[in-house]
Formats: structure tokens, C-alpha cells, sequence
């Protein structure tokens, strides 16, 4: 049974289906603008009020792209960093303490890449600590390889951490047996109510992975 479910459709017509077949939390993508091939990537709020009425959790990812070195720019990072907070504030009604994730879809494998990462991750915590204002904290996620989580935990630019299925990205198999992780995607492809996505596994070691109950 799929407790966790990340997908880049649209669930307001599933979420009730996907609650009563199980289904705990939905993890859905903020980002600056949905492309032709995804037309419904980005959480609406009509779609988050059906998220709430059926009492599932939320979880939220900011993706831009964010395939290829050049995604990953210091202003790229600020820039994704102040809509990230933004559309989760306005639109989403995300709680104070709740963390955003932001992906680095691929597998990093050479230090030019690696710097990019950095610097762009850098620049989200940057900006997320002055969009904050003194208040709470937004604690920052990162999807991707293991070798991606493990740099960014060891320069504390990160604190949350979702391992992407891809077995063969580098650093898989060790980022996950140091269980450092709090989500695995774990390559589980799967349709739930109708609605394409991914299965995703919770760490018992970890179960705090950043869901909530929106506050609109």
C-alpha cells in the first residue's frame, strides 16, 4: 500500500479516492512556470483545498528544470528560493517550521556540477533566511542523488533529505544505508486513483519528513 505519493498531475479530483485507499500524504511541485509536456505540474489552490477537505498531508518541491549545471546559478537559486516561499505563504498555506524541497533532478558526477549545487543551495538558504525576517526558520529539503544529499548535509546547506529512485545515480546505495535519508522515491512508478506518479517510502528512522495540514 502507498502511504506517500509524489506526482506531477494535478490530484483535486483523486483526493478523497487516493485517502480512502490508503494514502497518507501527496507531495506536489511549486515552480515559476508548468512547461507544455507537464501543464499541471504546479499546486493550485483549488486542488490544496481538496488536499485538506480529504485529510491527506502535504509536502511541497520547487522545480525548475533543474536538470543540467546551467539550472543551478546563485541567482536561480534565490530566484526559486523567493517563489518557493512566496506560493507556499499565499497559495498553499504552508506552516511555519515546515520545510520546501528543491530538486536537483540528475546525477551529479563532476565537481563544476557539484560547485553549481552549492552555490545555488546557498543562495536558497540565503534568501529564505531574509524572507523569514527574523522569524521562523524554513527549513530546506533537497530531492536527488545521494551523492547531492550527503554534500549538501556535510555543509549544512540542507537538513531534509529525499533520496531520488534512480538506483544507479551516484551515491544511491551509500546515502541510503548511512539512513540518513527521510524519504526514498525507491523507483516505485505507480498510478493511484487515476493519477500518475511515484510511490515513496518514509525512513522509521526519520518519519518526520516534512508534511503537514495546509493553513488556508
Amino acid at each position: 500500500m502507498i502511504r506517500i505519493f509524489d506526482t506531477a498531475e494535478y490530484v483535486t479530483n483523486a483526493a478523497a479516492a487516493m485517502q480512502a485507499q490508503g494514502l497518507q500524504a501527496v507531495i506536489r511541485y511549486i515552480n515559476h512556470s508548468n512547461s507544455q509536456q507537464l501543464p499541471h505540474k504546479r499546486i493550485t489552490a483549488v486542488e490544496r483545498a481538496a488536499i485538506k477537505t480529504a485529510g491527506l498531508e502535504l509536502a511541497l518541491v520547487f522545480q525548475q528544470r533543474q536538470t543540467l549545471p546551467q539550472d543551478f546559478t546563485p541567482d536561480a537559486g534565490a530566484r526559486a528560493a523567493t517563489r518557493a516561499f512566496t506560493y507556499a505563504r499565499d497559495v498553499v498555506g504552508r506552516p511555519d517550521g515546515r520545510p520546501i524541497y528543491f530538486s536537483v533532478d540528475n546525477s551529479v558526477e563532476t565537481e563544476p556540477f557539484f560547485r553549481a549545487v552549492d552555490g545555488f543551495f546557498t543562495a536558497v538558504n540565503t534568501t529564505l533566511a531574509a524572507l523569514a525576517g527574523g522569524g521562523p526558520a524554513v527549513p530546506v529539503g533537497v530531492y536527488g542523488c545521494g551523492a547531492v544529499c550527503a554534500r549538501l548535509k556535510a555543509a549544512n546547506l540542507a537538513s531534509y533529505f529525499w533520496l531520488a529512485g534512480a538506483t544507479g545515480w551516484n551515491g544511491y546505495r551509500p546515502f541510503l544505508a548511512s539512513g540518513a535519508w527521510h524519504l526514498n522515491q525507491a523507483a516505485t512508478a505507480a498510478t493511484l486513483a487515476g493519477v500518475p506518479g511515484e510511490g515513496d517510502a518514509a525512513n522509521p528512522l526519520h518519519p518526520d519528513f516534512g508534511a503537514f495540514t495546509p493553513t488556508l
